[in-house]
């Protein structure tokens, strides 16, 4: 019996490019990666963002009632800025970032701006136990931090369907009561 190795093997081996090769992401990397949002604002009237200074980031810390920024639910307070248009915040001081932000928005009422988006330590729970849409009941209840879910009880999360308060008390070891 005979074996045929031109059928199995190429025959120019040699001529043959390498393999592309490519590096796995690092832990480094992945500490780097940031969770960021580009909304472009365009309306007349008043923007009603209000930033506060944070050592060296530009937080949202008001979005005022009947300005074009509250019309734009993708933005939250706490999100910090690091873009206006193509102008990125380490080539400014803040002060000089928000007195270009306004000068952009006076003159054209159009700006794109680049948030990285605060990480709610509650919000992430009640999306990884698939109930995001109950987000709500938690900040009503005061939760703003995974602290605070220290304090909610069953009779707190009645207003949330049956199966998926028992997925939240499970992760909470919170008991059903006994009735």
């Amino acid at each position: 019996m005979s074996f045929n190795r031109n059928s199995s093997f190429p025959s120019n081996l040699d001529k043959l490019s390498p393999p592309i090769l490519s590096k796995s992401p690092s832990l480094e990397s992945f500490l780097n990666i940031r969770n960021t949002i580009v909304i472009d604002f365009e309306g007349d009237g008043e923007l009603g963002i209000e930033f506060k200074f944070n050592g060296d980031d530009i937080i949202v810390h008001n979005i005022k009632k009947d300005c074009v920024a509250n019309e734009y639910y993708d933005l939250e307070i706490g999100y910090s800025l690091i873009r206006v248009n193509s102008f990125h915040k380490y080539n400014f001081t803040n002060k000089e970032l928000v007195v270009l932000l306004n000068r952009i928005w006076c003159d054209a009422s159009r700006i794109e701006m680049e948030f990285i988006k605060k990480i709610n330590p509650v919000k992430q729970f009640i999306e990884s136990c698939g109930c995001s849409e109950y987000y709500y009941i938690f900040l009503e209840l005061g939760a703003k931090e995974l602290i605070d879910l220290d304090y909610i009880e069953y009779l707190d999360l009645m207003d949330i369907p049956r199966d998926k308060r028992i997925i939240i008390c499970s992760k909470l070891n919170i008991k059903e009561p006994d009735i």
